[in-house]
């Protein structure tokens, strides 16, 4: 029997849970209320923690990782964990392992009997993944303790449902944990540091911070959450979070992909069946295709009359078949996270402190901004 990830894997089975995981997702609440109100919940939580440090300089990283792995945990398992809860912060580090290990400049990939060495750093990411096959297997051994076929209660309910079944040989536990591990490492890492560089940018640009609360004042006050609702209202931070995502481009090569047939580009002769990788950022801050690009300017995803102006090569996500499973859940991520965060607090440069550096570090399999310290001021 074939196995497959949704990130990386390829074939028939890969179609299977891709498109499997794709309903799942669409199941259990993309798009929908209920996975809007756990995202304000986990956003006043967030809150919460912010305000626990009253205005000293804080690194936010690790609390909006956990912040959004809360979300693919509702998603997973229907709970969501305590931010000191043990086996959640040891889930935490093994993502963490795995983002910043695993890169595809590793010796391993050249010379594999190197992953026997006792300090081989592929070695690390193996461990790291096989502690949370560990993890997974526990969560879904009482899931199964507890499943009703009657009242499915999220997304690994729904797999135990089609296993149950047995109407596809590609739904079985093995491919449920790959799977279930994909969602936890993709969906966690790119979505937290993406609020990473968001609110890096908007501490180094205080005029877009500025914009943003204004409309968000000005649109909705501080009497209820920002919802989904709002995005037409909320253009100015919508365009911010396109910003964020064109010029952080945190995940700038994009999954294999197979050449199909003999193809030629630019007087280069690509062979069928050669595996080729796509870099997002050529597209991303071309100078042909984006106005100083390498400047922050929300201002270049509206109109003149501060309406949404579409950009045909905007592709953070990458296009096509292969593009990133998630980014409908990334969207509502990231704008219910930032909407409701600005109308709360305002993200300053601690006093004394130089202007934190926007350069692009690449860690991994995603570019970090460089550590930074910020001040989380209640507005």
């Amino acid at each position: 029997m074939e196995k497959a990830r949704i990130t990386f894997g390829n074939g028939d089975v890969h179609h299977k849970l891709r498109k499997f995981t794709l309903v799942a997702l669409k199941d259990f609440g993309v798009g929908k209320k209920s996975l809007e109100e756990r995202i304000q919940d986990e956003a006043r939580i967030l809150a919460e923690e912010f305000e626990s440090y009253g205005k000293q300089p804080m690194d936010i990283r690790k609390t909006l990782q956990r912040a959004v792995a809360n979300i693919i945990a509702g998603i997973t398992y229907g709970t969501r964990l305590d931010y000191g809860d043990p086996d959640f912060l040891r889930l935490m580090q093994n993502i963490d392992t795995i983002f910043t290990v695993a890169s595809a400049n590793l010796p391993e990939n050249i010379f594999p009997f190197l992953v026997y060495l006792p300090n081989s750093k592929a070695r690390k990411v193996f461990n790291a993944f096989d502690d949370m096959y560990k993890y997974v297997r526990k969560r879904i051994k009482e899931h199964r303790a507890t499943f009703d076929p009657d009242n499915i209660r999220d997304f690994v309910d729904l797999y135990l449902k089609a296993e149950e079944h047995k109407d596809d040989e590609a739904v079985n536990e093995e491919n449920m944990f790959r799977v279930i591990i994909d969602l936890f490492n993709a969906g966690t890492d790119t979505s937290s540091t993406t609020l990473v560089w968001a609110i890096l940018f908007l501490m180094t640009n205080p005029d877009v911070q500025d914009k943003c609360q204004k409309e968000i004042k000005e649109n909705i006050g501080s009497g209820r959450p920002v919802s989904l609702s709002d995005k037409e209202q909320l253009q100015y931070l919508n365009a911010t979070i396109k910003e964020t995502l064109r010029l952080a481009c945190i995940a700038p090569v994009v999954t294999p992909h197979t050449v199909l047939d003999d193809t030629q580009f630019e007087g280069y002769t690509i062979p069928k069946d050669s595996i080729i990788l796509f870099h997002l950022n050529s597209v991303l801050t071309d100078p042909n295709i984006w106005e100083m690009p390498e400047e922050f300017h929300p201002e270049r995803f509206l109109t003149e009359e501060g309406k949404k102006k579409e950009k045909d090569l905007f592709i953070p996500f990458s296009i096509g078949p292969r593009s990133c499973i998630g980014k409908h859940l990334a969207n509502m991520e990231l704008f219910l996270f930032l909407g409701n965060l600005l109308q709360r607090f305002t993200f300053k440069i601690p006093p004394g402190c130089q202007t934190p550096s926007v350069e692009r570090v690449h860690s991994g399999i995603t570019c970090q901004p460089h550590p930074y310290q910020v001040c989380v001021v209640k507005n």
